[in-house]
């Protein structure tokens, strides 16, 4: 079983000419729900969510989807 490192969000910088990424607060709550996880579960998970952020990076999507498989596999979630 491959173990997937939670790590935080990625963010783009707005303002700059050449588009750089950072890391973000917590995942967005449209994020979450994409992924197929309530706000609940992902608290219950240890997830951080950042209630001010409305974006939703498809990368931060898919590492959810990871982390919620490899939690199923193992059968903890």
């Amino acid at each position: 079983m491959e173990m997937v490192k939670v790590k935080t969000p990625r963010l783009k910088v707005k303002g700059r000419i050449l588009k750089e990424w950072k890391e973000g607060r917590g995942f967005s709550k449209g994020e979450v729900m994409e992924a197929g996880i309530s706000i609940s579960e992902a608290r219950r998970m240890k997830l951080r969510i950042d209630k001010r952020r409305r974006s939703k990076h498809q990368e931060n999507i898919e590492i959810l989807k990871k982390l919620v498989s490899n939690k199923l596999e193992a059968g903890v979630a």
